[in-house]
């Protein structure tokens, strides 16, 4: 059986039927046969429906006898195929930028702090460098490591030579011990001590100096005493003969009379002879004596004479001097024509203790003294020690006092040591003072 072609849908159905079942049009009597070629005649003849069809008059437009609805259909049908493309590619390109900005931000808030390039092999060159950073020995050696010093423990803060060929060292502790921090030791006068790095101190001459001792931000010191005598002691079998020409002419008046200006005052009656000193650093042969007035009294060779009574004098008295080496010492002598010598001057003439030099003598009872004259000794906390080993005046007719009683007190000459520290104490009398350096350790 030969079927037709719908000149409308296409569709063939059986030539017996009078309309397409599919859009409901009537059968042409133009309309092609299958038999006939398959495909679709472009047929001129105007199509007419039936009503009721699928494709009603209503749904289905005319189409012209050039056959232009169906080029139109076929266009319809080609457009969405085109614009599907399009949509596909902005669709992946929109997904690869997502993409790219997840990686970005997952890499610069979770990945290392070098900021990553573009590309994955830039990622992989990142963590390549992390790692070889962590294995590097030599930039783990530059970071800061170590172990500070917080104290310093010294075996002796206060060291004593007496002998210049002995040598002492300096020991330290540090806190913690397993410290990293270098010590080192400094001298702050090299003339008097020495220390190495090691802390082995040297004494060099004679004084006091500070040895600094530094490790980290703690700093410690030792105070260095050197006392010993630099001169050549004598050979105590080879005798040594006498200075008998002192550079300092000392005297002390064989009275105990003094004015108010330190010369010496004694009354004597006619007739009588008297020496003028009692002791002399001299020979008396050797010093110049005078008198102001020899005919009421005359000296020589120390030795006073009296002539005349000086009671008729204005100022009832006569000066006698000695002289030596520029030093000059006087003496008032009253004369009277009794037969005694009073206990007590005048009492219009005030008495003074002697203010001469050679009036008050000390000797330091320590072979160690400084440039400047003044005694130096170390003495132990809780010890005694006297600070004379002569004297020519009584020890508590001298005044006696100390710098800092703290550290040492003395009391007639005997000084006490109470806490560690240096202190000096003074003895004087008549304007004349004598210092020594008291140094207290524990």
């Amino acid at each position: 059986m030969s079927k037709v072609i719908c000149d409308v849908c296409g569709t063939t159905f059986p030539e017996t039927a009078n309309q397409c079942p599919i859009c409901g049009s009537a059968k042409n009597a133009s309309a092609q046969t299958a038999a006939e070629g398959g495909a679709q005649a472009e047929a001129g003849s105007t199509n007419s429906y039936v009503s009721g069809g699928r494709f009603s008059k209503s749904n289905v437009r005319k189409r012209n006898k050039t056959g232009q609805p169906m080029q139109r259909t076929a266009k319809k049908d080609k457009d969405p195929e085109g614009s599907n493309k399009g949509l596909v590619i902005v669709v992946i390109v929109l997904l690869l930028a997502i993409i790219a900005v997840v990686i970005y931000l997952a890499v610069t808030l979770f990945g290392s702090d070098k900021t990553p390039d573009k590309g994955n092999s830039t990622a992989a060159q990142t963590t390549v460098q992390s790692q070889s950073k962590e294995e590097d020995p030599t930039e783990s050696q530059t970071e800061p490591s170590g172990v500070a010093c917080t104290d310093i423990i010294l075996s002796s803060t206060i060291m004593e030579f007496t002998d210049l060929d002995r040598s002492q060292l300096l020991s330290v502790n540090l806190t913690p011990s397993n410290t990293t921090d270098k010590v080192t030791f400094t001298s702050m006068n090299p003339a008097v001590a020495t220390v190495t790095e090691g802390g082995l101190v040297t004494p060099v001459g004679i004084g006091d100096t500070t040895i600094i001792i530094t490790c980290g931000d703690i700093t410690k010191e030792c105070r260095v005493f050197c006392n010993f005598n630099t001169s050549t002691e004598p050979d105590p079998t080879t005798p040594t003969e006498p200075d008998v020409e002192p550079t300092v002419f000392e005297m002390t008046m064989n009275t105990s009379y003094y004015t108010h200006d330190g010369i010496g005052d004694v009354t004597l009656p006619v007739g009588k002879t008297w020496k003028m000193y009692k002791y002399m650093t001299v020979e008396a042969s050797k010093v110049v004596w005078t008198s102001d007035d020899e005919n009421y009294v005359t000296i020589k060779d120390g030795v006073v004479t009296t002539v005349a009574s000086t009671e008729s004098l204005a100022k009832k008295y006569v000066l006698v001097h000695a002289e030596y080496g520029g030093v000059k010492y006087s003496c008032r002598i009253r004369v009277n024509s009794g037969s005694s010598t009073p206990s007590t001057p005048p009492a219009t003439e005030p008495t003074t203790p002697p203010a001469n030099p050679g009036a008050f003598e000390l000797t330091f009872n320590t072979k160690y003294i400084t440039a400047d004259g003044k005694g130096d000794v170390v003495v132990r906390v809780g010890n005694t020690w006297k600070m004379y080993k002569t004297i020519s005046v009584p020890a508590e007719q001298v005044s006696w006092a100390s710098e800092n009683p703290a550290i040492a007190t003395v009391q007639n000459g005997v000084v006490t040591a109470v806490s560690p520290g240096k202190a000096e104490v003074y003895a004087e009398y008549a304007g004349v003072i004598y210092t020594c350096i008291i140094r207290v350790e524990n």
